[in-house]
């Protein structure tokens, strides 16, 4: 699994996937659009079993999470803030 600051701060990663992906179907959202500062490990994981240790590291804050209803306008514009300064390696990248 990537946590890789240089990856998951300027592409797709399996991390953000995952971690999405978990996020969206515990929300029942059809999206979920999260930034990249929100995972830190900056760690490459082997393949083998993720410990709450592990995740803990990924995931060190507790971050509220917001279920919002948007427009498709206003996701196209979130979308757009998170991508602005690409490709540096800001926490605002977003995970989709």
């Amino acid at each position: 699994m990537d946590t890789r600051f240089a990856k998951i701060r300027t592409e797709e990663t399996n991390s953000a996937n995952f971690f999405g992906d978990l996020v969206r179907a515990s929300l029942d959202t059809d999206i979920l659009i999260y930034n990249a500062g929100t995972i830190r490990a900056d760690i490459y994981y082997e393949k083998g079993f993720l410990t709450l240790k592990d995740i803990l590291t990924m995931h060190p804050y507790m971050t509220p999470l917001t279920k919002l209803e948007l427009t498709g306008e206003s996701v196209i514009q979130a979308l757009e803030n998170g991508f602005s300064r690409y490709p540096a390696l800001e926490g605002r990248f977003p995970m989709v």
